[in-house]
């Protein structure tokens, strides 16, 4: 789903839209805002763990005990949850949302493109929605600080406690704790701001706004929030000192790519009686790119690496 800037809608384009062209438009949102709100609970559980496991050894004056963070993860789930179900039902199209089909845009979308386009009103306008947009803005507010002020202070708790553990310990405590705390960072980029930002603009009327600066909006919020489970994952990969020293070692790897002006499928050098078209010696990561050319050229290559 995309943001139809200025109008308050968005454009479905995925398998239930190709596949159901006439579905409901609050089994859109309600669908949509699950898939986005599920990954909340489980971020939120693992900082309570990794803030339990640092601070409840450490004889820490400000300490939230086990009760009172099952409350708090009681409460914040209640509020998820209000925020999934509203969503289906406050994202209602209006009487007249059949006019805003008959403009030239967006008939011309769905005549060349096919899919869904649910609008909630006119520009600056969304309906019901407007409630929704508010209590998702209030919480943000309840949820995200309790994140982010746990996990500083079990930061803060490491670095007073240095002196009473092990280097060993001390070092995995310490790179868990940044690990998760830029966890919290990368939330806030790929997830809070883009959602804030996609919902907030639909109560702002766009339409006096310059047709570039849209064009760069739409595709550079759906970017950051696709981009978001990726950036956590590699968070975890480079902060781990197994995977980096691989990687690391993959990047110094000594290659050779020899690029064939014949169609791919890749051939053995033996298979290939033409000398090669293009050869390129140099690390892993260097050559990484002549690969990549290749595939999009539909060219055969051959890539050899040493250790």
């Amino acid at each position: 789903m995309y943001p139809l800037y200025p109008w308050p809608g968005f454009y479905c384009d995925g398998l239930i839209c190709r596949l159901i062209p006439d579905v409901q438009p609050w089994v859109l949102m309600l669908l949509s805002a699950f898939a986005i709100i599920s990954v909340v609970p489980c971020f939120q559980y693992l900082t309570f763990r990794v803030y339990s496991n640092v601070v409840s050894v450490a004889d820490a004056r400000f300490y939230v005990g086990q009760r009172p963070q099952l409350i708090i993860l009681i409460i914040s789930n209640a509020i998820l949850g209000a925020n999934v179900v509203a969503f289906g039902i406050l994202g209602q199209e209006p009487e007249y949302v059949k006019e805003i089909y008959a403009t030239p845009e967006i008939s011309t979308l769905l005549r060349k493109r096919g899919g869904r386009v649910v609008i909630f009103g006119r520009p600056g306008d969304p309906g019901t929605l407007i409630y929704e947009i508010y209590l998702i803005f209030v919480s943000v507010l309840l949820v995200l600080p309790v994140i982010c002020i746990m996990m500083m202070y079990a930061r803060r708790v490491i670095r007073k406690r240095e002196h009473l553990v092990s280097t060993r310990t001390h070092k995995v405590e310490d790179r868990l704790a940044k690990v998760f705390f830029i966890q919290i960072v990368s939330v806030i980029i790929f997830y809070c701001v883009p959602i804030v930002t996609l919902l907030g603009l639909m109560v702002m009327d766009t339409t006096t706004w310059p047709t570039w600066l849209l064009a760069i909006i739409r595709p550079m919020l759906m970017l950051l929030l696709t981009l978001k489970s990726t950036v956590q994952s590699m968070i975890f990969l480079l902060k781990n000192p197994i995977y980096a020293k691989i990687l690391h070692a993959f990047a110094k790897q000594k290659c050779k790519v020899d690029v064939y002006d014949i169609a791919a499928p890749v051939l053995p050098p033996t298979a290939n009686p033409t000398a090669p078209k293009q050869t390129c010696d140099g690390t892993a990561a260097d050559k990484f790119c002549k690969i990549d050319a290749a595939n999009q050229a539909a060219l055969s290559y051959v890539c050899s690496c040493t250790a």
